[in-house]
């Protein structure tokens, strides 16, 4: 899986197990996001000068891409899959 767990592991898991390494490989893509965005903003502060007048914070810049990435709740998450599985219908066995 993407997420770096092994099916076996994902079976012999509890959901909220799976939940925590979930929010922990997402957690390593944002953090791979900021350095990107750190990269980007130091880029175009020394190679850049002339063209932009005045670079953002990057503090404000960080600050605002982590605070729309807020994770679910437990309670939101569960909410989420009662809503799936009603609206799954199970196959009938022939």
């Amino acid at each position: 899986m993407l997420c770096g767990l092994s099916i076996g592991d994902f079976w012999s898991m509890t959901p909220r197990e799976v939940l925590l390494v979930l929010r922990a490989a997402s957690e390593r893509r944002l953090d791979g996001l900021d350095e990107l965005l750190i990269a980007a903003w130091h880029g175009a502060l020394w190679g850049g000068v002339q063209r932009v007048k005045k670079l953002p914070d990057l503090k404000d810049a960080l600050s605002r891409r982590r605070a729309k990435s807020r994770p679910r709740t437990l309670e939101e998450d569960i909410r989420r899959w009662e809503i799936f599985f009603r609206s799954v219908k199970p196959e009938k066995a022939n």
